[in-house]
């Protein structure tokens, strides 16, 4: 039997009502209409009346018939009591006779056209899962799409140790079908490549793994030349013959999690049949994620470029400013020499001399010299060429750009520039290539010269910083990719659209009549844009400048008022970690945390390692200062950040508390 992923309690609430309903969920779903009220009348008894009212409106509310109606918030039963002109107290002896219990939700049932799971529904809800099991694995999601499955079909929710078993074994099954294709296209020989990958090599001294998915730790030349010499090595396998494009993204991703957070041993011991695909898995995803990492340093490294060239010109004023300076006092000395009547003109040379020497008097013309030269920003950026060019050639080699446009200049620069590298040789300056794109009139007069050529150190600076901004806005796009991929990408495609259309319309409520929801978006536009135009002229806050809003920066108090200290004085004076446990006690975002590999039962005290490990990783301490202060165990922290601790447990946590405070 799979292992089950709810603990005991979670289980216990899950067969209950939600321990919380908000009010407006209390009124659209417990307020009884005339038929419900008539069906209500046929019941013997307050007690009896309460308690059919209450089934009624849960089956209506959450899908099933909770195992102890008086677990029902006071709202929603204070509520129904109103309604029914009764005591919320009437409750207390209802369900005494099981029977009476049965009777009355067979008779909801058939009122709301809900009726028990049968056999093949049970078969149809398993296949319909492990498809959703191959798009998303996370046990959370699936709990909640098998729930939301079943009261569309209006059947009633079994107990919830029925559906978790169901949820796992439909990721076992979406594990297996997984593996299955994806070994299914390998030959003897990738095999024994992929084999390869978990032995130590002679010339890293690791192995060919862990090189990999060993992140860069900087963004200089050197960072990104290792990035793209790991790139290099994965385009020397044959990945896109593989079958990773038969199965969601989702489900590649999961698998090259396990890879990701298993050491060479523990891949070495999981049998052919998995060991294969989770590592094809890795494979492709590691491409992705290194012209991802590729990408994100190359940005940095021409942002930081960028604020090095604004930093150098303070600088640069600065030096002439303090010279300057200088020259006005040597200046101020040579006048009054000048102006002395008692200093004769055969005499006023040597006297000057004897103030400021020849060679100074030299320096000093050399500098006001080098004053006129107006220098910008761009002078100093200049003065970088030699070192981007020690991973651009390289990054251009590396990567395959596309763009949105049918016929984009910026496209053809690139495609120019990547042939003359291949040629070894370095012409200062180019003739017959795009320059149309060059905008500014700072670049335009570096880049072009008055005979028509173009100066190539300086139209290569402008295609790397108009590479930057092309990739940001997603004119340029890259292959294998999956931040700056093509917009497409992130759409269904338009092959599989028939087919998947009805299941995605199913999971998302939505209508297969675009029209209606187009109008509606329509209007909710216009709305806000009528609301805007009435706000406006009465914004102290925001203004219109020409065709820009401004909005006013916030000037914050000088000192706290008397009502923020009294407030502060009321607040109890707590460690940060007893603060962290108070909030999850409210929000449960610690559920969110969920093993990578969904099946490894959580240890009685995870979540004092999961404090621990967010405390760390929020104020920058090492994990081994951690322990000390925390008393807790390095290796046990070590395995809850490595297994736990993820984007994609840290994004749905991070909504559990926005959401909780929303409310």
């Amino acid at each position: 039997m799979p292992p089950r992923f709810l603990s005991e309690a979670e289980r216990q609430s899950l067969n209950e009502f939600p321990t919380n309903i908000e009010d407006g969920d209390v009124l659209n779903h417990f307020f009884l209409s005339p038929s419900d009220l008539e069906q209500v009348a046929l019941q013997r008894g307050d007690n009896n009346r309460l308690g059919f009212a209450l089934l009624l409106c849960a089956l209506r509310y959450i899908g099933f018939f909770p195992n102890t109606l008086q677990t029902a918030p006071a709202n929603a039963l204070g509520y129904l009591a109103e309604q029914l002109k009764l005591s919320s107290d009437t409750l207390e002896s209802y369900g005494q006779r099981a029977q009476t219990r049965r009777e009355h939700q067979q008779v909801i049932m058939t009122y709301l056209g809900f009726r028990w799971l049968q056999a093949n529904d049970e078969s149809n809800l398993f296949d319909w899962l492990s498809q959703r099991a191959l798009e998303n694995p996370r046990p959370s999601v699936l709990l909640q799409q098998a729930s939301e499955w079943l009261y569309k079909q209006r059947l009633v929710r079994p107990g919830i140790t029925t559906v978790e078993r169901w949820v796992m074994n439909a990721r076992q099954t979406a594990d297996e079908y997984s593996y299955l294709i994806l070994a299914a296209s390998l030959d003897e020989s990738s095999r024994q490549s992929l084999d390869k990958l978990l032995v130590p090599d002679a010339v890293r001294g690791e192995s060919l793994l862990n090189w990999l998915r060993r992140p860069a730790r900087g963004y200089n030349a050197e960072d990104i030349l290792d990035a793209l010499a790991k790139l290099e090595s994965l385009q020397t396998w044959e990945i896109d013959s593989w079958a990773i494009q038969r199965l969601p993204p989702a489900r590649i991703e999961h698998l090259a999690q396990l890879a990701q957070h298993s050491n060479a041993q523990a891949l070495e011991s999981k049998a052919p049949q998995q060991r294969y695909p989770i590592l094809m898995a890795f494979m492709a995803e590691s491409r992705k994620n290194l012209t991802d990492e590729i990408l994100d340093l190359y940005d940095n490294r021409i942002a930081e470029g960028l604020r090095d060239a604004k930093n150098a010109l303070k600088e640069h004023r600065l030096k002439l400013s303090a010279e300057l300076e200088q020259q006005v006092w040597y200046f101020e000395q040579m006048a009054k020499l000048v102006m002395d009547e008692k200093v004769s003109d055969a005499a006023l040379r040597p006297r000057i001399f004897e103030v400021l020497s020849p060679a100074q008097l030299g320096e000093m013309l050399k500098a006001i010299e080098a004053q006129r030269e107006i220098l910008d920003e761009l002078h100093f950026f200049g003065n970088r060429y030699s070192y981007f060019r020690r991973f651009f050639p390289q990054l251009l080699a590396s990567l395959t750009f596309r763009s949105q446009q049918q016929d984009d200049s910026l496209m053809d620069a690139l495609n120019i520039l990547r042939e003359l590298n291949q040629t070894k040789e370095m012409p200062r300056l180019l003739y017959d290539i795009p320059t149309d794109f060059i905008q500014p009139s700072e670049w335009r007069w570096r880049v072009l010269n008055r005979n028509h050529s173009i100066n190539r150190r300086w139209y290569e600076l402008y295609i790397m910083s108009l590479l930057r901004d092309a990739l940001r806005s997603g004119r340029i796009w890259v292959e294998n990719s999956r931040r700056y991929t093509n917009l497409e990408n992130y759409l269904i495609p338009k092959e599989q659209w028939p087919d998947l259309r009805s299941v995605y319309l199913d999971l998302v409520n939505g209508s297969a009549e675009a029209g209606p929801r187009l109008q509606e978006i329509q209007r909710q536009l216009e709305e806000a844009f009528q609301q805007l135009d009435e706000q406006l002229p009465y914004d102290e806050a925001l203004r219109m400048e020409g065709d820009r809003l401004v909005l006013k920066s916030y000037e914050g108090e000088d000192e706290e008022s008397p009502l923020s200290l009294k407030i502060q004085a009321l607040l109890p004076h707590l460690q940060i970690a007893e603060l962290l446990h108070e909030v999850d006690t409210w929000t449960t975002f610690s559920a969110h945390f969920e093993h990578a590999a969904g099946s490894t039962p959580r240890i009685p005290d995870l979540n004092r390692h999961l404090y621990a490990v967010i405390l760390a990783q929020a104020r920058n301490i090492d994990f081994q200062q951690m322990v000390d202060v925390v008393d807790l165990s390095y290796r046990q922290m070590h395995w809850a950040n490595n297994w736990y601790v993820r984007a994609e447990t840290l994004q749905p946590a991070h909504n559990a508390l926005v959401n909780f405070q929303y409310t």
